[in-house]
């Protein structure tokens, strides 16, 4: 009966210890990162990834992986290139290519 007794303090302690591990692990994630999609009303899909330490946006539209940086505004948020601007103000998402609007919603 000792002998049980000791096995399961065992595999309790494993138990505890593998939960702690879990938790530490969960408690490192980055958040940092932002991870998001939108549809539009034409079934347009823009997927999103924002790395807010490093004021960069990674975005994947029919096909093309676009990156862009962080420009500074008063209000909403700003992401642009050479060829692409991308605009956030009170929920309304604008992508804009040589500027033309080619994702919107609301």
């Amino acid at each position: 009966m000792k002998i049980l007794k000791t096995k399961v303090a065992r595999h309790l302690q494993a138990a505890l210890l593998l939960c702690a591990i879990t938790i530490l692990f969960a408690g490192c994630r980055n958040h940092n990162i932002v991870k998001t999609r939108l549809t539009d009303k034409e079934g347009a899909v823009l997927v999103m990834e924002f790395d807010k330490k490093a004021g960069t946006a990674t975005f994947v539209f029919e096909g093309d992986t676009i990156l862009l940086t962080q420009d500074t505004m008063a209000s909403g948020i700003r992401y642009s290139n050479a060829q692409y601007v991308y605009l956030e103000w009170q929920g309304h998402c604008t992508l804009c290519k040589d500027s033309l609007v080619v994702f919107d919603i609301e």
